[in-house]
């Protein structure tokens, strides 16, 4: 399975109402020199009117923004007018029902973050910079909680393998998983490539990215305990 690429610029969005919080998610993204904020805002109908969102690579989007349209329903409507957008999703609370529908849908290039994680700017800018490249990731906390259903797919990987696909839905590179376990990068390439192969992903099917695929896949067959 091929790795990501290196580090993109990207311009991204804030749609967050509380406005201490919008700042502190500003200056946390001010620290990472690929990412250029070029639009901030308190609530969600003036997100669909501004121009600056056109120029935009990723929104961060608070899912309760006080208002009839949360930013769920904001991240569906701007992914329709811009295919290409990359979502981030935020909130206090792990809410499997938003996980649940994003799952239904198949969609790929988005995040499910909990907010206090976005202070770690290292997860923040990872998780960037995979939904700009049609990744899914969801939070560290969310992924070591998720719990295996019965009799399914993850039962017939090794513990390894395991590890490396919890890594992989947090939004990790090959390089980085590797770092994380403390093996060598070609390690991890064999072990995800066997793991594709026991998960039944078809790395030549071009509609989807193996790597979407294993963690979509990863989602369905777990759940919140």
């Amino acid at each position: 399975m091929e790795s990501l690429p290196p580090a993109q610029e990207v311009n991204v969005i804030i749609v967050e109402d509380e406005s201490l919080y919008r700042d502190m998610l500003r200056r946390a993204l001010d620290q990472d020199p690929c990412v250029h904020v070029v639009g901030t805002f308190a609530e969600p109908y003036s997100v669909l009117k501004d121009p600056a969102v056109a120029r935009a690579g990723v929104a961060l989007l608070d899912i309760d923004l006080n208002s009839d349209l949360n930013g769920f329903e904001l991240g569906l409507r701007l992914r329709r007018t811009y295919p290409r957008i990359g979502l981030v999703f935020l909130s206090n609370f792990a809410e499997e029902a938003f996980i649940a529908t994003l799952r239904r849908q198949k969609m790929s290039g988005w995040a499910y973050l909990l907010k206090k994680s976005v202070r770690d700017v290292p997860t923040l800018s990872r998780v960037i910079q995979g939904v700009t490249q049609g990744m899914i990731a969801i939070d560290p906390e969310l992924a070591n909680t998720l719990q295996p259903r019965k009799k399914t797919k993850l039962d017939e990987l090794t513990p390894r393998q395991r590890d490396i696909l919890k890594l992989l839905a947090q939004g990790y590179s090959n390089q980085a998983i590797a770092e994380e376990l403390g093996i060598a990068v070609k390690s991890v390439e064999n072990h995800m490539n066997d793991m594709l192969s026991r998960l039944e992903v078809d790395s030549s099917d071009r509609r989807i990215h193996p790597r979407v695929a294993a963690v979509l896949c990863y989602l369905y067959e777990t759940r919140f305990p």
